[in-house]
């Protein structure tokens, strides 16, 4: 089995009438090239979007006429959310209170957002947030520092979405190539769809931070790619048996 690197994959990723090939390519390497694939994706998708951002945030404060946050409250215990391993800390009974585990503390007087991949604690004066017109930076700031996490918990839902879709279009098209009596096995079929997988993702990080919508166009690019890798690395039974000239290699039932 040829191990392929990621842009050798790449290339033949986007010409679907040479998927015969997923018969030499070792299934672990495509599978890498697709985790690279969303990696690299995800990393676009966030250079592009945090300008967008910034300009959407900026423009939309503008909408407030006026904004004045007048909060009179007391506490006789902390709030911890959630109860167990807390993430948010409420305690304004204290002025000064140095942030432990949590993502987010309020004390009385301060403001404490963790920022993502261990890069320390921001804090704010809690006093900014009486006047939202005049504290446009600060606020800017504290969504761009929860960007990445947001970001990350995006693309770790976008992978296993992904991958539970081809799964799930790998098992009816398998059901469909049987009863057709077309022979390819589920592990090329699989292999097939990560290749074929690479338009569509490609469009979904392009057009994400663009709120464009496209008709499902994507999806479609997908399962065009798709039909024709199945049709150009499978082939149909004849009477005396399967095929055997260009699957000889893929009736193993390991992902190889």
């Amino acid at each position: 089995m040829e191990k392929k690197g990621f842009f050798s994959n790449l290339g033949m990723a986007f010409n679907p009438f040479k998927y015969e090939r997923v018969h030499e390519t070792h299934g672990w390497s495509i599978f890498r090239y697709f985790l690279l694939l969303v990696l690299f994706g995800f990393l676009i998708c966030t250079v592009l979007f945090i300008p967008v951002l910034y300009g959407d945030v900026s423009s939309q404060i503008g909408n407030f006429k006026e904004l004045k946050i007048n909060i009179t409250q007391s506490m006789k215990s902390p709030v911890y959310l959630p109860s167990a391993n807390p993430r948010w800390v409420i305690d304004t009974r204290e002025k000064h209170v140095n942030p432990a585990g949590e993502n987010l503390l309020m004390t009385e007087d301060d403001f404490y957002v963790k920022k993502p991949f261990f890069l320390g604690t921001e804090k704010f004066d809690s006093g900014d947030f009486k006047d939202l017109m005049e504290n446009q930076g600060m606020l800017i700031t504290l969504i761009l520092l929860m960007l990445p996490s947001v970001m990350l918990m995006f693309y770790l839902y976008y992978l296993l979405k992904t991958l539970v879709v081809l799964f799930l279009v790998s098992v009816l098209a398998l059901v469909i190539t049987r009863i057709a009596k077309f022979d390819i096995s589920f592990n090329d079929m699989m292999k097939v769809a990560l290749w074929a997988v690479t338009p569509m993702v490609i469009v979904d990080f392009v057009r994400f931070p663009f709120g464009l919508f496209l008709f499902y166009g994507q999806y479609v690019l997908f399962l065009l790619f798709f039909v024709i890798g199945i049709v150009r690395a499978g082939d149909f039974e004849t009477d005396e048996g399967r095929h055997v000239s260009k699957k000889v290699k893929h009736k193993k039932s390991r992902f190889d």
